[in-house]
């Protein structure tokens, strides 16, 4: 997506690394609708479920 002054929009979605969480689902939409998406976890908790996803979509 490019908006009227060439820039593309940004998103910032906090709690997106769990794979099967709201954020993770709103980070990837945005992602595929052409957004830039800066992205916050807490990873201690995070990689002790096995739950992070990696930018691409699969899991660490």
């Amino acid at each position: 997506m490019i908006l009227e002054d060439g820039s593309r929009p940004l998103a910032v979605v906090t709690g997106a690394s769990r794979r099967k969480g709201i954020g993770a689902a709103v980070a990837l939409s945005l992602a595929r609708l052409g957004w830039d998406v800066a992205t916050t976890f807490w990873r201690a908790y995070d990689a002790s479920n096995g739950q992070l996803l990696h930018s691409n979509g699969g899991l660490y």
